[in-house]
């Protein structure tokens, strides 16, 4: 499984799941939002999260109530474990995306964040591309047919970005949208989809921070021709990584104007 952004080696596909090594708050985050009996928001974000199946300790102890379905036992790693659906399982080839949220990237309110760590992720913020329009490209892979194997894109070309120009580019590249199938996919399928997240999340009390927003598209040519012709999976979008996200007394405008950057962005290369 090809990692596109995270920290390296934290993550590691089992088929139908991936096994996620986090942190207590995104372990905590996922245990209340996947609860057995929900709040409406709560509820309404499940859909648009990778499924939970089992979390544990450090230890490698399930928290009470899990796991929800038959599952290996979790190692003691020394970090809470999340067992996720994996949700590049669908595609053949799967291009995955992954797009970081909002104009503030640090939790506000936590408090071992130091002044120091606070001025550091302000900078980060300010010099790349999240602070003004509230979306950073963190990297990608895609399927190449010439090669039949992945490119890997790394996290470098997103911190270099800067223009509303550059994130274009950026998606341009990832997304394949040069060729005319995949900007229809864009068209038809991508952006419904980031609308409806969009209002989503408008609705819902929450404080994104540092999350993502991962876009899985299937890369291989042969199988999104007989999937567009079937009706079959093409193209998911989904939240991950939660590891700075809180339930809040409102929503979270950063993440909105992102959502809505992108929604511009993908429509301009879907013209």
């Amino acid at each position: 499984m090809l990692q596109v952004g995270g920290h390296p080696g934290t993550v590691h596909a089992h088929g139908a799941w991936v096994v996620k090594q986090c942190l207590a708050t995104e372990a905590y985050f996922y245990q209340e939002t996947w609860a057995p009996y929900p709040s409406v928001a709560a509820a309404a974000l499940q859909a648009w999260m990778p499924a939970c199946w089992g979390i544990a300790d450090e230890q490698g102890h399930w928290l009470p109530g899990w796991p929800q379905r038959t599952l290996p036992p979790p190692p003691p790693c020394g970090a809470y474990t999340l067992y996720l659906e994996n949700l590049t399982a669908p595609f053949v080839r799967a291009n995955v995306c992954d797009i970081k949220l909002g104009t503030v990237l640090y939790d506000e309110t936590a408090p071992q964040v130091t002044p120091e760590k606070r001025a550091k992720m302000e900078r980060k913020a300010r010099e790349t591309t999240s602070a003004e329009h509230g979306v950073r490209v963190t990297g990608w892979c895609a399927w190449d047919e010439r090669t039949q194997a992945f490119s890997l894109v790394g996290k470098e070309p997103g911190r270099a970005a800067r223009t509303r120009g550059d994130l274009c580019d950026l998606l341009r590249r990832a997304l394949g949208t040069d060729d005319a199938r995949r900007a229809q996919l864009v068209r038809t399928h991508l952006l419904p989809r980031l609308g409806a997240l969009r209002e989503a999340l408008a609705a819902m009390p929450l404080r994104l921070r540092s999350a993502s927003v991962l876009v899985v598209m299937e890369g291989d040519a042969a199988a999104l021709d007989a999937r567009l012709a079937t009706g079959g999976p093409v193209l998911d979008v989904r939240l991950i990584d939660f590891a700075h996200t809180c339930w809040a007394d409102a929503c979270d405008s950063g993440a909105l104007l992102g959502l809505q950057v992108l929604y511009e962005l993908g429509g301009r290369l879907a013209a």
